[in-house]
């Protein structure tokens, strides 16, 4: 099956950072301003140009004065068929940077804008995690250092949005933030039942509603919870996008 890319961002313009020389400032010919930051990648690889994200999923090279996007690239193990899923399954390949040392992309954006791997105190490396599962959306909002075992925590958590027909890619950054804050979220039945009771009242819920809703309706006392959805419903006049409530307050 042929895969087709996005068109490549052009830059029209760029000039370094005053104070600092890893930041970049370039505007698009699309009008767009992006703030690119340089890479940490290997000493060893092929192109010697340095490489600069925005921290978005772009990555660019700055050649001869020019700045260009570059774009991952999958090993050989891609060719295998059904070898790959992206969503947080077993038999993940993940997109890397083959001319900068063949590192991962997620391992870069982590290493440029969250700092080196942190070791853990049974001095195992800590790992990159891809919070919605998509090893493919390596923006900075969606990666983070975890332990092992805090990584295959979180696992259960998307699986328990999953269950209840929620993509996790759907989700917005911070507010899957609350989902996987294991202070907030202890069991993962708790947050797959509550979702869905809230669902079903509400809809579209991550259009209206921020993280601290969130956080508090799954903070809330089972008893509690139950008495404030027992006060709404939903109107069967409205359609599927629309919702209200038998009482005017915040719920």
């Amino acid at each position: 099956m042929c895969c087709t890319r996005r068109p490549k961002i052009r830059i029209m313009e760029f000039t370094h950072d005053l104070y600092d020389p890893r930041i970049i400032h370039a505007r698009t010919t699309r009008k767009e301003e992006l703030t690119l930051t340089k890479c940490v990648v290997p000493e060893k690889r092929r192109c010697k140009c340095p490489l600069y994200s925005d921290g978005k999923g772009h990555f660019f090279t700055l050649t001869r004065d020019k700045l260009g996007e570059v774009f991952d690239r999958f090993g050989p193990g891609k060719r295998i068929h059904g070898r790959h899923n992206h969503n947080g399954k077993r038999g993940n390949e993940y997109p890397l940077m083959r001319e900068f040392g063949s590192w991962n992309c997620h391992t870069i954006v982590l290493l440029t804008f969250q700092g080196p791997r942190p070791i853990g105190d049974d001095g195992i490396p800590f790992e990159g995690d891809h919070k919605n599962g998509c090893v493919t959306d390596y923006s900075n909002d969606n990666l983070e250092w975890v332990s092992r075992k805090e990584n295959a925590r979180r696992r259960y958590v998307l699986e328990a949005l999953r269950s209840i027909d929620i993509d996790p890619v759907q989700v917005p950054y911070k507010i899957l933030d609350v989902f996987l804050n294991k202070k907030i979220i202890s069991d993962t039945s708790v947050l797959a039942s509550r979702l869905k009771k809230l669902r079903g009242l509400l809809n579209p819920l991550f259009a209206v509603f921020n993280p601290d809703d969130f956080k508090r309706w799954l903070m809330m006392p089972q008893d509690e919870f139950d008495q404030m959805i027992s006060k709404y419903h939903r109107d069967p006049t409205f359609d599927k996008n629309e919702w209200d409530m038998t009482h005017h307050c915040e719920i």
